[in-house]
């Protein structure tokens, strides 16, 4: 009995020696050095000074790949306790000042390795819990895009990238394409953002990226495409936003000038396959101003539109018209990315002007519908309308037009009364007068 007690006395003895012999080794700037090389150079990176200690924390500064600058200091706080129980836990990273031309090159010269190898080291990365994340670049200065400031903060993130979580999370980008700020959480492969904000868009750059991504992009196989695709829903399978908010800089096209354009959305909802959400647009622009409020439910936009006519453009076109009597339209609208139906109700009375005053035509009701599908363009108009006027008290409008790009404009219609008295001749130049 008094032997087993020694020799279980002697083992534990070898264990504590062992584990004072194994935190002195970890805990030296040999140990540290050996480590943090060996996983510098597997990347092709290089440092100038190191701080810390394997225990505790590291601290690298001015990090270069391939004698570029990288970043000016990356920082991580590694629990070693839960390393020992098999577990990655770190309760502090910080990348700061990060070289976005430099990670680029980084990420496309690692991209060029073999693909399958890549897809198992991915599922092979373990569980990881992260306590807090920071990350913020130095000015990126691009073909396509200018960024001035990127910073992202996340804490308490765990999991892998089938299934990560973060328990919340704060983004901020400004360049001149667009400013973004965002806050929210991932869990359960559900990102849910308190707030979405995409102001001071600049339509004219965000199309030139576009269009030459869209090049980039048609140059791989569908099969990549699909592979984005798939990896996306892999990290994320819904989506929430409470506040999303966007505006655009002014924007000139032509003879025309968008002032204001600003949408609006609130609890937004998304299964990526369909998107629900309450909104308001507003917009201006040097021939109307516009006002919506609506819903966004099934990809289908359901919306009451009150459009002001802007009165230079206005008298323009229609220079017999009353403005102050039209000028004002509600419109219901219902838009989908297959196309757009529209209603419009219009009543007034003494809507002539000028040498056609005194006809004195009124609108005591009157129905447009409007039809216009997307692919291929199509468009069908209808209006049904009941009018009185000087010489008629009941007239009967109803018409059809037709646009597509094949046939382009056809047009028919009818404009009846039974009892017409003393027909002015100014009322059949107006008939006859389409321009």
């Amino acid at each position: 009995m008094k032997k087993k007690t020694i020799h279980l006395l002697g083992f534990i003895e070898f264990l504590i020696l062992l584990s004072t012999l194994l935190f002195f080794v970890l805990a030296s700037e040999k140990s540290m050095i050996f480590l943090v090389d060996k996983v510098t150079q597997t990347f092709e990176l290089k440092y100038q000074k190191l701080e810390g200690n394997i225990l505790k924390n590291i601290t690298l500064y001015d990090i270069t790949y391939k004698d570029k600058k990288l970043t000016k200091k990356a920082h991580i706080d590694i629990n070693f306790k839960a390393l020992l129980g098999a577990q990655l836990k770190i309760d502090d990273i910080t990348l700061q000042d990060v070289d976005l031309h430099v990670l680029e090159q980084m990420i496309e010269d690692q991209s060029h390795d073999n693909k399958k190898s890549q897809e198992q080291n991915l599922e092979n990365i373990p569980t990881i819990s992260i306590s807090s994340l920071f990350f913020s670049t130095t000015p990126y200065r691009g073909h396509d895009i200018n960024i001035d400031n990127l910073k992202f903060i996340a804490n308490d993130i765990e999991g892998d990238l089938t299934n990560l979580s973060i328990g919340s999370f704060s983004f901020y980008t400004e360049s001149d394409h667009t400013n973004i700020t965002a806050d929210g959480s991932i869990e359960d492969r559900v990102l849910d953002l308190n707030h979405l904000w995409i102001t001071d868009i600049d339509i004219e750059k965000i199309a030139q990226f576009y269009n030459s991504k869209i090049k980039e992009r048609d140059k791989d196989s569908q099969i990549n495409k699909d592979e984005d695709k798939r990896g996306f829903k892999k990290l994320i399978k819904a989506f929430k936003i409470s506040n999303f908010k966007t505006d655009i800089k002014e924007y000139d096209y032509k003879k025309y000038k968008i002032d204001t354009l600003k949408l609006e959305a609130h609890d937004l909802i998304s299964d990526l396959k369909s998107i629900s959400a309450k909104t308001a647009i507003t917009a201006i622009t040097n021939m109307w101003k516009l006002n919506s409020q609506g819903v966004l439910k099934d990809n289908k936009l359901l919306t009451d539109v009150d459009v002001t006519l802007n009165d230079k453009y206005f008298k323009k076109f229609v220079p017999f018209f009353d403005h102050d009597k039209i000028k004002k339209l509600s419109v219901a609208l219902d838009l989908s990315k297959e196309g757009l139906q529209a209603d419009v109700n219009l009543k007034t009375d003494n809507l002539l002007i000028g040498k056609v005053k005194d006809l004195n035509l009124s609108i005591e009701n009157a129905i447009g519908y409007a039809d216009l599908k997307f692919n291929p363009i199509n468009l069908e108009v209808h209006i049904d309308g009941n009018l009185t006027a000087k010489h008629a008290e009941k007239i009967t409008l109803d018409c059809d037009l037709h646009y597509d790009t094949k046939d382009k404009f056809s047009y028919t219609g009818m404009l009846f009364s039974k009892d017409i008295r003393n027909l002015d001749s100014n009322f059949t130049k107006l008939m006859q007068n389409t321009k």
